[in-house]
């Protein structure tokens, strides 16, 4: 029977055409908001050390985002600290117009490693700290901010910490940072209510694909001794496959849903690569 497995392909084939859509949706719309307000951007901005650490604070350019990125060398003994910090009125940015701190960056060092990175930001209530991991490449990280915490922002400091004994590190540190609304689509993945229906419209669509071929018009019905003689070359070999086929499904519908919740409380970003992948698996399976 090429029923079950039909139907599985079809519904495989649907989910990876509405991952694509979405991340289409996705890739259109910036990550950042196009009024986002970019630490670059603020008028008062410079290096600091602590202890024995050296920092220096450059501009440079990036040809990827158009603007110039902040680049932050430094020489940091064990200890001691090296940091940019900005200054940020609430004229600038404030939760009316700021929900999310979207930061790129990369890390030029031999001893990433053994650096602490993190990002602060500062306000009158109080401070949100952010550390993050300088590892190899362009890296991004986005977060919430948490504006009962912050009160009215004043600063936003980025410092690296050298950890452990030994020589001092030296690198330098690239990185844009900038305050903005999240997407709309990661907004909505972000409320439960929401991605417990994204989950049962892809049941329900799947379930309705899977009952499509009962309703398509039929061909000829063959002789009823070759169905007979059909039917009596049914294995349990062929009984299982399609046992198998119709477990697997439920399966990878439990999974998928369990999915689509966990990274709708990450963010959402890489949802639809996750769809995806998890769309051609069954697809290859029963191909």
């Amino acid at each position: 029977m090429r029923r079950p497995a039909s139907a599985i392909f079809a519904s495989a084939t649907l989910i990876l055409l509405m991952a694509g859509t979405y991340a289409a949706v996705c890739e259109a719309s910036p990550r950042v908001a196009p009024t986002s307000i970019r630490l670059a951007d603020a008028p008062e901005q410079g290096a600091f050390n602590i202890g024995d650490a050296r920092a220096a604070l450059t501009r440079v350019p990036d040809s990827a985002a158009g603007a110039d990125l902040l680049r932050l060398d430094f020489t940091v003994p064990s200890g001691t600290a090296a940091g940019v910090w900005a200054k940020v009125s609430p004229d600038m940015v404030s939760a009316e117009v700021a929900e999310i701190a979207t930061m790129r960056f990369q890390a030029d060092s031999p001893g990433a490693t053994e650096l602490a990175a993190a990002l602060e930001i500062k306000g009158s209530q109080g401070l949100q700290r952010i550390p993050f991991v300088l590892s190899p490449g362009w890296n991004s990280l986005q977060v919430p901010l948490n504006w009962p915490t912050i009160g009215s922002l004043n600063e936003a400091v980025v410092t690296v910490n050298r950890v452990g004994e030994g020589k001092p590190v030296v690198g330098a540190l690239s990185f844009d940072l900038a305050f903005g609304r999240l997407p709309f689509l990661e907004k909505l993945l972000a409320a439960p209510p929401a991605r417990w229906a994204l989950v049962f419209l892809l049941g329900l669509i799947a379930a309705c694909v899977a009952g499509l071929p009962a309703r398509l018009p039929r061909q000829s019905v063959a002789p009823r001794q070759i169905v007979r003689a059909v039917s009596a070359r049914v294995t349990g070999l062929a009984e299982f496959k399609r046992d198998a086929v119709l477990g697997s499904s439920a399966v990878f519908i439990v999974a998928l849903g369990l999915t689509i919740h966990y990274l709708g409380r990450q963010g959402g970003a890489d949802l639809p690569a996750v769809l995806a992948l998890a769309a051609r698996a069954p697809s290859s399976a029963n191909g």
